[in-house]
Order: C-alpha cells, then structure tokens, then sequence
C-alpha cells in the first residue's frame, strides 16, 4: 500500500506537537521518492525470483527531531535453502540441466551487485538438526564463495572466488556453524520450528478450503479459515492469515501459489517448500521487526527487506 506525500506531510505537521522525537518512514507514490539501490522485484527465467515485501521503494522519510541526519538505506536478502544449494552444485561443478543453469546465473548476476547483504540464515535455520555436519559446511562455504565473488570477477572467469582479502570461504562457513552451535540460535531455531508448522496448518487448510468449492468468494473463503484458526488452532498468525488471503484473492495468478494444484502428485513437498518461504516473510519479520522482509528464492526464492542507517 502507498500514498500520497503531500497528504502524509499535512497530516504529520497538523499532529507536529504530539511528534517531538518521531521518525517516520513511508512508502509513496512520487517518483523523485524512489531508492534505485533496493532491490525490486526479479524473475530468474521462470525457475527462480526475487520478492520484496515493500510496497514500494519509493520512501518518504520525515524526522521531528534535533539533528535529523540522512539515512543510509539497504535491504538484506534471505536467500533460501535450494539457492544455497544451487551455490554447492555450482562450485562442485555439477551440471544442472541448461535452463536451471541459465536462471541461477541470471540470479548470480543481479545478486553480487548486492552480495554484501545476502543471508543463508534460512539455510541455516532448515538445518539445524541435520546430522551431516560436513555437508552443511560444505554448502555454506559455497554460498561463503558467492558472496565473497565481485560482478567483475564472475563476468571474467564464471566462478565463485575461493578466497577474500581477510576472510576465507571456510573462515565464514566455520563462523556459521559456531552461531548454530549457540544457546541463542537453537532457542530460535524451537521458536522458528512453531511458527513454520503454523504456517504449514494454514496453507494446506486455505488449500482444503479452496478445492473444496472454487466457486466460493473470497470473503467466505477466508471467514471459513478465520473461524477455522479461532476455533481449531486457537491461533491467529497474522502473516499467514494475509498470504493466504492473497491464495483465495489470487490463486494460480500469483506465481508463488502455483504449485497448490489438486491434482499435484507432490503437493505435501510443495507446501512444506511454501511453508518455508511463508516462515521467511512472517517469522523473520517477527524475528526483526524493524526490517521489511524480502527474499529471494530458486525455484523455492530470494526475499530482500529495507531499512535504515544513519549517515554520517
């Protein structure tokens, strides 16, 4: 959702003595708002993309405060579990049938220019458990590989470097795996687990709903889930409850809701995969509240989130 400028800098200055210290930041519509270094949008030749929560990157910032500094804008990108992966297969030098290998390059190309604020976290919170450490590190110091590769080098050689001027692929990927290894990220990684079985509930119950009668509107649609949520799961995760709006409002138009097809041999894999990718846009964006969530992901995603540090 955005607005109007003029009208957010009329009502902000009508409650001027009720904002001594705020900050706002909004999302508008006027064009000379817009930050060109966010990401946007990006589809990766239909087997990858790149979705921003935003709902613009047009933002307008008003300070109510001494010594307003500008800000520093910037948007991390959870990559997810198959592009990590993608990033092992790559640097192994496994093939990957043509147009998979095509789209991860394109996906390559947009993301080093931005590599810098790219994460595995959700590699990392995916697997936790698994037992085989060795292939975990392996896969990180991949991506570890990837971040490390300027556009410059990737374009020249296309490869990922294996070493940094300070730090080492398997210097980041040790790292990693001494974060999983806190007391900390396994207490996330508990609460992390909830909110994905959560979000798993609700898409197969959306799913159930949907097939069940297709030619029901979308508001009893959701009133059903709603009821559903209140009665049966005791629990109204607010993320989830939008997006699956958006499943009953959308369908198959949105490319994300693609794979929840009836007739689907693997649906259950697909919606555990989706569940993932819900867990990244509600959970983590519960986990940093003050970033805007966005991600990439390959045929799974890629989701980037904004926010804002002060200049100097």
């Amino acid at each position: 959702m955005t607005a109007d400028a003029g009208k957010i800098a009329d009502l902000w200055l009508h409650n001027y003595s009720s904002l001594t210290g705020a900050r706002g930041l909004f999302c508008v519509k006027e064009q000379r708002y817009d930050k060109p270094d966010l990401p946007e949008n990006r589809d990766f030749g239909g087997h990858g993309f790149l979705r921003s929560w935003m709902a613009s990157k047009r933002l307008l910032l008003i300070q109510n405060c001494e010594r307003a500094r500008d800000r520093r804008y910037s948007a991390p990108i959870f990559c997810d579990s198959n592009f990590v992966r993608y990033c092992e297969a790559f640097c192994g030098q496994r093939n990957l049938n043509q147009q998979h290998s095509d789209a991860f390059r394109r996906a390559v190309e947009y993301l080093l220019p931005r590599a810098e604020v790219t994460s595995a976290f959700p590699y990392m919170v995916e697997n936790a458990e698994s037992p085989d450490r060795e292939k975990v590190r392996a896969t990180l110091r991949a991506f570890a590989a990837f971040k490390l590769t300027s556009p410059e080098y990737f374009a020249s050689h296309g490869r990922f470097l294996t070493a940094g001027d300070k730090l080492t692929p398997d210097d980041i990927a040790d790292g990693c795996l001494e974060v999983m290894g806190k007391a900390d990220f396994r207490t996330l990684h508990t609460w992390v687990k909830d909110h994905y079985l959560w979000s798993r509930i609700v898409l197969i119950k959306a799913a159930l709903l949907f097939f069940e009668d297709r030619c029901k509107e979308t508001e009893t649609l959701f009133l059903e889930l709603l009821k559903f949520l209140q009665d049966e799961l005791g629990r109204l995760p607010q993320f989830e409850i939008y997006a699956a709006h958006r499943f009953f409002l959308l369908s198959s138009r949105e490319p994300f809701f693609s794979p929840v097809q009836q007739n689907t041999m693997d649906l259950d894999r697909k919606i555990r995969s989706m569940a993932g990718i819900w867990l990244i846009g509600g959970a983590f964006s519960r986990c940093f509240p003050s970033e805007r969530l966005s991600s990439a992901r390959f045929h799974s995603q890629f989701r980037t989130s904004c926010h804002s540090t002060e200049g100097s």
